[in-house]
């Protein structure tokens, strides 16, 4: 763990670390399966909120300029426009603001600077021994879904995992968080074997990987093979690593090799499975896809409401909805003038990064690329109770705060 430079934070004061090591405790509690017992996991995750928000409050407040234009425009969306009350869009609305005073890039003042470092680094060392374990979990029958789902009646589904994908979910709480997450640690592991060469890192991504693999999510999968893709081609200095990446692909191929026939029939099998429910589409969220682009049709400018879909197209549960992609949820809901505002907080952040090639510019840029693969085929953006939705504004404003590390280095912070 202390060879894990590229999760390097600015020195700072133990209230700051104490709060931000609260708040990483939070957002594991929603993730971790083996917190199933522990009935306050939401409660903990706004505790942690407002601590958090009232220890960067007192650093000051400087707003960015690109980030505050996005939420003003997505705010004027949810005040003003005619949303059913059931999508409750308003106080939706109040709490994402909240929540990304302490995980994005909206407030740039030193002190929210370092602690959302200290958040990302606390949070993402944790996940690391659970995807790991979730990888042996796997071939030790230890499966926490059931657990989180309140499906002990039906444990014996859950004990055929290895042939029904999606039902494996390792240390974690659900498979479809363990499969983005797994892809974040793999992405790390193999930024980090790129810059020193050492075995451990290698063993620790394929680990990662096929973690990734035995979660049966295709959109984590993606998240996976397009940063690790980017990096190999287009981010770092290839000439210099070929040898490298040759040698972890030889790697690959006889690690896979051992585990391949139980890890890829679930994956496999679930897509056969969607093949035949969806009349041989190759995309489950096609109808999903669809609606999101007739209600942008109908509201081409401003968007059909913030945290709303529009009921002729789509379908909600009391006022909870599953937009099906997070990237075209902007597009529908907030409509073009929206879109453009979120394309230039995204393109700001990869570009921040993009200019360098040290370890930890390369990990944000493969986290970023990541995020951004997954987003195409999950709609958590707006999903601010959620860990995937935080530490999507949390490797944002990684980029972000990039040139902070880059200019100040280790140097303490009061």
């Amino acid at each position: 763990m202390k060879e894990m430079t590229v999760l390097q934070a600015s020195q700072a004061p133990k209230v700051c670390k104490c709060l931000s090591m609260f708040m990483s405790i939070a957002l594991i509690a929603q993730a971790a399966g083996f917190m199933f017992w522990f009935p306050f996991a939401q409660p903990l995750y706004y505790c942690a909120i407002l601590f958090s928000l009232l220890y960067i409050l007192g650093g000051g407040i400087v707003f960015d300029g690109r980030f505050m234009a996005f939420l003003i425009i997505i705010g004027l969306n949810a005040l003003l426009l005619p949303i059913d009350p059931v999508f409750d869009a308003k106080t939706r609305y109040c709490f994402f603001v909240l929540v990304m005073m302490i995980c994005s890039p909206l407030i740039k003042t030193q002190r929210a600077i370092v602690f959302r470092q200290y958040v990302f680094k606390y949070t993402m060392l944790v996940m690391i021994p659970l995807v790991v374990g979730s990888f042996f979990c796997f071939f030790l029958g230890v499966n926490m879904m059931p657990y989180n789902r309140g499906r002990f009646v039906d444990m014996g589904v859950f004990s055929e995992y290895e042939l029904h994908g999606g039902l494996f979910s390792g240390l974690f709480a659900h498979s479809m968080t363990m499969g983005p997450i797994s892809a974040l640690v793999a992405v790390i592991f193999f930024v980090m074997y790129q810059k020193c060469s050492k075995k451990i890192f290698m063993v620790m991504f394929f680990c990662s990987a096929l973690a990734v693999v035995i979660s049966a999510s295709r959109a984590a999968l993606l998240a996976l093979l397009v940063p690790i893709s980017y990096i190999t081609f287009f981010a770092s200095n290839t000439s210099k690593n070929m040898k490298r990446i040759i040698g972890l692909l030889l790697v690959g191929v006889l690690f896979a090799t051992t585990f391949a026939e139980r890890t890829f029939t679930g994956l496999v099998n679930k897509q056969i499975n969607r093949l035949e429910q969806n009349d041989g589409k190759l995309n489950s969220r096609d109808d999903k896809f669809q609606a999101r682009f007739n209600e942008f049709y109908d509201s081409p400018l401003w968007g059909i409401g913030f945290a709303s879909i529009d009921e002729r197209y789509d379908v909600q549960n009391n006022g909870q909805i599953e937009p099906g992609s997070s990237h075209l949820a902007v597009l529908s809901m907030a409509g073009l003038i929206g879109m453009c505002s979120y394309i230039i907080v995204l393109l700001y952040a990869f570009n921040t990064t993009r200019k360098s090639n040290d370890s930890r510019a390369l990990m944000l840029q493969g986290l970023f690329m990541a995020y951004f693969a997954h987003m195409w085929f999950e709609g958590y953006i707006f999903g601010a109770g959620g860990i995937l939705c935080f530490m999507f504004w949390l490797v944002i404003s990684q980029c972000f705060d990039y040139k902070y590390i880059e200019r100040n280095g280790n140097r303490v912070f009061y």
